[in-house]
């Protein structure tokens, strides 16, 4: 005899990211999650690719520009796959760590 699970939704095939009387109501079907708590290479564990690219002063029409480095983007996982608590491998909370630099002597400022 086989176990029978029910699922109750109000629409099974997706997620939105608006209310669904908005008028650009979207419904979206996949979905991509990362365990950011135990990945260890963001690059070859699961794919992800980081960027780099600069926007000077001028074109962001303000004092600062942005530079997004690759150094800003850090896994810091937990010490154990088992684990799903403590400080993470680099110390202090574990996950993925977007770091935002102060201003350098370009007036970019260094960010993820």
């Amino acid at each position: 005899m086989y176990d029978m699970i029910v699922v109750v939704a109000k629409c099974a095939c997706g997620y939105s990211v608006n209310a669904t009387s908005a008028s650009a109501f979207s419904v979206f079907t996949d979905l991509l999650e990362t365990d950011f708590l135990h990945v260890y290479n963001l690059s070859s564990d699961i794919g992800w690719q980081r960027q780099e690219y600069n926007v000077t002063p001028q074109v962001a029409r303000g004092t600062y520009g942005k530079k997004a480095e690759l150094r800003n983007v850090v896994a810091n996982p937990l010490n154990s796959s088992y684990d799903y608590a403590g400080s993470g491998a680099l110390g202090g909370d574990p996950g993925l760590q977007l770091w935002v630099r102060g201003d350098s002597s370009d007036g970019m400022v260094e960010w993820a």
